[in-house]
């Protein structure tokens, strides 16, 4: 640094020497600019930096237009100003970075030899703004400029691997924000094309490798291929090769390697992968010593692989320092910390996990205060605990409220119970655009009302249902939410209410299976204001998405992006034939498929078995079936079974035996109460199954004795997937 320090007094020294009006004075005050800046760099010293700044100024005074030194002192100026916005996070810093920029260009015409350098740095800067304000102008602009750089940095060109992977991270960012498959794509064949101009032994090849992997992951989260992950696996094992000891950015490599790792444990369940991304999160943590910046991180990484492996082999010790892990990242994340909330939350539910093994109070009563703590930490907005913009407010209301159910199992004072009752009633003030965490707490909800009778049992199940619309990918979780609700509302004789659930979590269910068309696919085809109402609802709800899995507090963004989404929500309500978008069905409305016959649902819950008769008028009729769930699975597991024993010497009289005990146990019952309702014989019926009685063949029920009719002597059978796909046929 002595020669460093050496020039500055030097430059200083020149400038004395040329006064203003002196033909050298702008560039002795541009050298000296230069190198209190590159001192910046070493010391980050900003009175180095703000002194540049103020010396680069005077500089481009002296180069009026027309001065063939002008484009680089806007320039000098323009990175100088984009510098300290980094530092103190002055936007006025960098809106003047950036119209100095477009100044520089406009001063470098195609063919001038530094255009493609202030094509670049106005782009980057752009791409900053974007980073700070959310416009897509600004990064739709960059991504532009990037490419227009690149096309004047040819093979050979010593720039064009940083111009390869500007473009690539700036169509990356747009993909986070649009969801474009196009986007990553294409950033991921840009990185390729970096990492091979960054031959071994090149300075950026490690970057290159990192920046590659990243994007592979990215694109494994969306498409799920594990020739993604494997690659990006690879791809960090590299980078990290390249990243010895004492190399600036080895934990981070570490880090990023352990991720990924982790990713593919859950995906293939080999525990060799989590083991190796425990230790190196242990190396990680060693290169994050006490007052590093990233420790807290760290201590977080190994405290959450732990917990993992201890759900998976159950080894006490490994939850044990999880705990200690958890609790020492806690204490480098004091209030105000924005990270505090996940943090209390982790230790929390790792003093749940130990409590459950060893039944210590004291960890339950300690995970509830903690829990306590992480609903607390905000500023009340409209309710008293976490702001509803907040991405982890329902898992943490969800958290507490099943920690206190615990302790009410154990202690049995109703005030637990009671609170944990008033948490979840809470989430029925979140918006239509949920996370999935928003839709697990409110299956916890709909779960534990159900399981200790609470009143609030309906409403749980219809927060979840009407989250569930946000939530398709969960398919495997689809058809147990709709039955469970279904036969809550049965038992609660809130019949009309059973339709209408059951209903919305079937409709869900058949449109990702079958692929039927949604009532998105209708509006995006009902006329121009709908296709574009279609195209905005897509990408807001993608950007929710993306903000929902950020790790970070994205409270703010949230709240934004939310408010924009109700609002184009109830633009497309105000379209006709749209007023019921992404709202529950009616029943007035499904009662419509029962015109030429009525509809039969037939469901197995968890705590019933029931089966719903929809006429053309009045109420449902309830049909209680004398038959368990078990008995359901059992029933359609032995007809797959002898399915595919078809041709066998006792394959007849099975399948008899089968839909003999399917007359007893389901149909009869219902064919009774369709005598009773009047239902003449020869009328068409339509069933509506549930669950594992999709499985089953109803239509050919019956007794199969002499002098008995089975239903198809009775009844003509068909079958439709949901009510609302019928009144949709006719």
């Amino acid at each position: 640094m002595s020669d460093l320090d050496e020039a500055i007094e030097l430059h200083r020294a020149a400038l004395l020497l040329h006064p203003p009006s002196h033909s050298l004075r702008s560039n002795s005050l541009n050298n000296l600019a230069i190198s209190l800046r590159d001192r910046f760099k070493q010391r980050g010293m900003m009175s180095d930096l703000d002194e540049a700044i103020e010396l680069h100024r005077a500089a481009l005074l002296l180069l009026p237009s027309g001065h063939s030194d002008r484009s680089n002192s806007l320039n000098n100026l323009a990175n100088s100003l984009r510098d300290r916005f980094k530092q103190r996070g002055m936007m006025s810093d960098l809106d003047e970075a950036i119209e100095l920029h477009r100044a520089a260009l406009l001063l470098c015409p195609p063919g001038h030899s530094d255009r493609s350098m202030s094509l670049n740095n106005l782009a980057i800067s752009l791409q900053d703004r974007f980073l700070q304000r959310g416009m897509m102008s600004d990064l739709d602009e960059a991504i532009e400029l990037h490419r227009d750089a690149l096309l004047l940095r040819p093979s050979g060109h010593s720039d064009r691997s940083m111009s390869l992977n500007n473009l690539a991270a700036s169509l990356a960012d747009r993909f986070k924000q649009r969801g474009m498959m196009s986007d990553l794509d294409e950033a991921i064949e840009l990185h390729r094309a970096a990492l091979l101009l960054c031959s071994p032994g090149h300075s950026d090849r490690s970057m290159s490798l990192n920046n590659l992997a990243i994007s592979l992951q990215d694109r494994f989260l969306q498409r799920g291929m594990m020739s993604d992950l494997d690659e990006a696996i690879e791809l960090h094992r590299d980078a990290l090769l390249l990243r010895p000891p004492g190399h600036s950015h080895r934990s981070s490599s570490l880090n990023n390697l352990a991720l990924s790792l982790q990713d593919r444990f859950h995906q293939r369940g080999i525990m060799s992968d989590l083991d190796e991304a425990i230790e190196l999160h242990r190396d990680a943590l060693l290169h994050c010593p006490p007052g590093h910046s990233g420790r807290s991180t760290s201590l977080n990484n190994l405290a959450i692989s732990l917990r993992h492996r201890f759900l998976q082999r159950g080894m006490m010790s490994d939850l044990d320092e999880a705990i200690e892990l958890h609790r020492a990242a806690l204490l480098l994340r004091p209030p105000g910390h924005s990270h505090r909330s996940s943090s209390l939350n982790n230790l929390a539910n790792s003093l749940q996990d130990r409590f459950e093994q060893r039944g210590m109070m004291s960890d339950l009563d300690e995970a509830i205060e903690l829990h306590r703590a992480a609903l607390l930490l905000f500023p009340p907005v409209g309710l008293l605990l976490r702001p509803p913009g907040h991405a982890d407010r329902s898992s943490s209301l969800s958290n507490l409220a099943n920690s206190l159910q615990d302790r009410f199992r154990k202690r049995d004072v109703q005030s637990d119970l009671e609170e944990a009752f008033s948490l979840y009633s809470q989430l029925s003030y979140l918006s239509h655009a949920v996370s999935r965490t928003h839709l697990n707490a409110a299956k916890s909800w709909a779960a534990s009302a159900d399981i200790f009778n609470h009143p609030s049992a309906l409403l749980a199940y219809k927060i979840a249902l009407n989250s569930l619309d946000q939530q398709v990918a969960l398919l495997e979780d689809v058809s147990s939410l709709a039955t469970d609700a279904f036969s809550c509302s049965v038992r609660r004789g809130a019949l009309t209410t059973a339709v209408e659930l059951v209903e919305q979590g079937r409709a869900v269910f058949w449109t990702q299976l079958a692929r039927f068309s949604t009532s998105l696919d209708e509006l995006s085809v009902s006329g121009d204001a709908g296709m574009v109402l279609a195209e905005e609802f897509k990408r807001l709800s993608f950007r929710l998405r993306n903000a929902f899995d950020q790790s970070e507090d994205q409270s703010s963004q949230i709240r934004q992006l939310t408010m924009q989404w109700d609002e184009v929500v109830s633009r497309v309500r105000m379209l006709s034939d749209f007023s019921r978008f992404l709202l529950p069905p009616l029943f007035s409305d499904l009662q419509k498929a029962a015109e030429d016959g009525p509809v039969i649902i037939v469901n197995a819950g968890q705590h019933s078995c029931d089966a719903l008769i929809i006429r053309s008028a009045g109420d449902p009729v309830h049909v209680p079936l004398d038959i368990k769930q078990v008995g359901v699975f059992e029933f359609s597991s032995e007809f797959q079974t002898l399915a595919e024993q078809f041709g066998s010497s006792d394959y007849q009289l099975t399948l008899v035996g089968i839909l003999r005990k399917l007359w007893n146990d389901v149909v009869d019952p219902v064919v009774r109460a369709l005598r009773e309702s009047e239902v003449r014989p020869g009328s068409r019926i339509w069933w509506c199954p549930t669950a594992e009685f999709t499985l089953l063949p109803l239509h050919a029920a019956g007794p199969y004795e002499k002098g008995r009719d089975n239903l198809s002597d009775i009844y003509i059978s068909s079958y439709t997937p949901t009510v609302a796909t019928l009144v949709r046929a006719r």
